[in-house]
């Protein structure tokens, strides 16, 4: 059955209609709210980060004048979702955080508009909250908070939410950021080894008012995911994405073969490939990337029946 697309400008925030929950397909805006697709590998262990580094797919983990450690949680009895987790490792004034860079558009699109962020954290830190920031530059509309949610910091899973106003409307793409912060002012506060955050079922909607946590299956939500990111194949063994073989290799000639990407992309990406093994024909290489796929070149070293195999990853994050 198609999926009608209803206007939601005339009805109030509090009124419970299936337009409320349709919004352009899905109701939460934020993508892998509920951590469980995991392009990039596993990190269930505990472990140290760069700041700015991307792990479980579209969130970002930062921290500022602290180090950190990172752990990816998995569902426990009672938990709906997986779960992210950071905390301290070092005493000083800062920050950790999470965060979700948006498309400008997704948001901005109806022009002033109220939304709702909301997600269920434990902490043992009294500064950990939910916070929302928007581009100011480029014509741009600043998002402001309306209300902030923080955590009471007695080591439970309390449910948060913070509501904020857009304005205006923008004319082309553009990032915004969303995410669970330590600091709770704009001057940051004194964190200790040991403090920590735990954040589950993390949404963004329209309106005034949090709703229930949307679960998406976790085909639709990889191909949300694939718009920024792609991962095919493993770093070892034998799980390659293609194996192109019975090449009529002559030698000095370049080989190549087209690659669609399992959805089009945000932007052109930037690609590795990994994990390859050839006969005959050399280490592919990525050329003429688009949204759409890219071209893989092989200079072949001698004539003769080959072959190659190769995986890899195509990074269109904001």
């Amino acid at each position: 059955m198609a999926l009608i697309k209803l206007n939601t400008r005339s009805i109030p925030d509090n009124a419970v209609t299936p337009a409320k929950v349709v919004q352009e397909g899905r109701k939460n805006l934020l993508i892998n709210g509920g951590f469980e697709i995991s392009q990039r590998g596993t990190y269930t262990s505990a472990a140290s980060y760069n700041d700015g580094t991307y792990l479980v797919d579209r969130w970002e983990l930062l921290r500022d004048g602290v180090t950190a450690n990172y752990q990816h949680l998995v569902p426990v009895s009672g938990e709906s979702s997986y779960g992210f987790k950071l905390i301290a490792t070092s005493s000083a004034a800062g920050a950790i955080r999470l965060r979700q860079r948006l498309e400008i558009p997704n948001i901005y699109k109806w022009g002033a508009r109220t939304f709702t962020l909301s997600a269920r954290v434990k902490s043992n830190s009294s500064n950990a909250r939910l916070m929302m920031y928007g581009g100011s530059g480029g014509g741009y509309v600043a998002m402001t908070s309306d209300s902030n949610d923080s955590h009471t910091g007695g080591g439970a899973i309390e449910t948060l939410t913070a509501t904020f106003t857009t304005t205006g409307s923008v004319s082309s793409e553009f990032a915004a950021f969303v995410g669970i912060d330590n600091a709770r002012s704009a001057s940051d506060p004194t964190i200790a080894s040991g403090d920590y955050f735990e954040v589950y079922d993390f949404q963004m909607e329209e309106g005034s008012h949090a709703s229930s946590f949307e679960n998406r299956t976790p085909p639709e939500e990889l191909a949300l995911c694939q718009r920024y990111f792609v991962r095919v194949g493993a770093n070892t063994g034998t799980d390659y994405n293609f194996n192109m073989r019975g090449i009529n290799a002559v030698n000095g000639g370049t080989f190549y073969n087209n690659e669609k990407f399992p959805t089009t992309m945000r932007a052109g990406p930037t690609v590795s490939i990994f994990n390859t093994t050839q006969s005959r024909a050399g280490t592919p290489s990525a050329t003429s990337t688009g949204i759409n796929g890219m071209r893989l070149d092989s200079t072949c070293s001698s004539s003769g029946m080959g072959y190659y195999r190769y995986c890899y990853t195509a990074d269109a994050e904001l």
